[in-house]
């Protein structure tokens, strides 16, 4: 019986799945997130099984802030093997094959990461649609960049942003006008 690493070896998989690309954050939201919600609680609605849409929607945001969690871990340990190895930089190449090892490790756990934040947001907001309440992790608290902005927040940042751009305009003008001059 072949074992999985030979049945990839047999089928000519030449990647490793550290070197497999990480899926837009689209793709994330849509087709991963939103289609496992509705595949997995869809054919509960109008059914005897309706009140236990709530607790299963519950534990499959919560499966995804628990690996995004799981995931900040890998990525403390990655970075702590870096600072480790630069603390102990004696310039012999096996240190430097290590060191570039570690970088690599740590970017493609902040990589996995930052996919995960996606993943675990897009999950709170589809428990959010399901159930019509907010979702709030059994530990800890939804700490991705989206979970704290709120309408009025995005309005204050558009509006910082067009100030911005008008500033730098203005700016780009009255340069343009004294060079010209």
């Amino acid at each position: 019986m072949l074992d999985v690493y030979e049945t990839i070896e047999t089928f000519g998989l030449s990647e490793s799945l550290a070197d497999l690309p990480i899926p837009d954050d689209d793709a994330l939201r849509d087709r991963i997130v939103r289609e496992a919600f509705e595949s997995f609680l869809g054919g509960l609605q109008g059914t005897g099984l309706h009140g236990e849409i709530e607790p299963l929607a519950h534990g499959l945001a919560t499966l995804f802030h628990r690996r995004k969690g799981a995931m900040a871990t890998v990525l403390d340990r990655a970075t702590d093997t870096i600072r480790g190895l630069v603390r102990t930089a004696d310039g012999s190449e096996v240190l430097e094959m290590q060191m570039e090892e570690a970088q690599r490790v740590a970017e493609q756990a902040r990589d996995r990461l930052d996919a995960l934040e996606v993943m675990a947001e897009a999950a709170a907001r589809c428990y959010e649609i399901e159930t019509g309440r907010a979702y709030l992790p059994p530990a800890g608290g939804r700490s991705g960049r989206d979970a704290r902005q709120t309408g009025v927040l995005f309005e204050a940042k558009a509006w910082i942003e067009a100030h911005e751009r008008q500033e730098a305009e203005a700016k780009r003008i009255a340069v343009m006008r004294v060079r010209a001059g």
